[in-house]
C-alpha cells in the first residue's frame, strides 16, 4: 500500500519466491496497479471508521457529561509533561480559572489572570475550594457583570457617595471634608494636629529585650607571648 508494489523480503530471497515472476506491460502494470491500490484504501477506511466508533463506544462508557454555568471557577487537568521532571510528581489539575462564555454543550471558554483559552468539558471539574483569590472575585463579576452588593455595604457606599458630592457641591469646598484648612499661610514647619486617642509613633516603646551582640571568633585578639 505504501510503496505500489509487493515488497520482497530477505526470506523471500532465500526461498526464491520472487524469481520466477513473468515480466509484465508496463501498461497492464499501472491499470492493475490503480485498480489494486483503490480497493485498498476503501478498505483501509472503513478499517478507520470501525476502529474510530469501536474508541468511541469505549469513551462514552467512561464519560460523564458535566455542565458548567458563566462565571463558575473550575481547575483544568494538565497533560503536558516538563523535560527534567517526573509526571508522577506534577499537580494533575492547574487553576483555578472561570468560565467566560460557552460556546457549546461541550465546549467552554476559561480565563485566569494570563491568559484565555476553549476547552472541552472532558478536561475541567468544578473547583470546590474555601478560600477564592481576590483577583478571581473580581474577574467573575467582571464576566457575570455582578455589580450588586450585600444590602449592608449599599447603604455605606451610598451614605459615602453623598457625602461626597454634598462637600463638593457646598461653598465650603472640598477642604472641609478632607479636615485641611484653606489658609495660604499654612506651611510646611506647623504642628501637625494629632488626635490624643491615638499614639504617636515616637510614643511606642520597644520592650522586647534585644539580643547581646558578640564579636566572632575571628576577630577575637590573640595573645603572642
Amino acid at each position: 500500500m505504501m510503496l505500489g508494489r509487493e515488497i520482497i523480503q530477505p526470506v523471500d530471497i532465500m526461498m526464491g519466491v520472487g524469481e520466477h515472476q513473468d515480466p509484465q506491460d508496463p501498461c497492464d502494470y499501472v491499470e492493475e496497479l490503480e485498480d489494486v491500490l483503490r480497493k485498498v484504501h476503501v478498505i483501509a477506511r472503513e478499517n478507520l471508521h470501525e476502529a474510530q466508533m469501536r474508541q468511541k463506544r469505549t469513551y462514552d462508557l467512561r464519560i460523564h457529561h458535566h455542565t458548567y454555568d458563566v462565571g463558575d471557577f473550575v481547575y483544568m487537568i494538565d497533560s503536558s509533561t516538563k523535560i527534567g521532571q517526573s509526571k508522577k510528581l506534577q499537580k494533575p489539575w492547574i487553576g483555578p480559572f472561570v468560565v467566560t462564555e460557552k460556546l457549546s454543550s461541550v465546549l467552554y471558554r476559561i480565563k485566569n489572570r494570563r491568559k484565555e483559552k476553549v476547552v472541552h468539558h472532558d478536561r475541567l471539574k468544578k473547583c470546590s475550594d474555601r478560600t477564592i483569590p481576590i483577583w478571581l472575585t473580581r474577574l467573575q463579576h467582571a464576566v457575570t457583570k455582578d455589580v450588586s452588593l450585600p444590602k449592608q455595604d449599599r447603604e455605606e457606599e451610598t451614605d459615602e457617595d453623598a457625602c461626597c458630592l454634598d462637600s463638593l457641591f457646598s461653598d465650603e469646598g472640598p477642604n472641609k471634608l478632607s479636615g485641611v484648612s484653606g489658609d495660604q499661610g499654612s506651611s510646611d514647619n506647623d504642628p501637625i494636629a494629632t488626635s490624643p486617642d491615638i499614639p504617636s509613633l515616637g510614643s511606642r516603646s520597644n520592650s522586647r529585650e534585644r539580643r547581646q551582640v558578640r564579636l566572632p571568633k575571628a576577630l577575637t585578639d590573640y595573645d603572642l607571648s
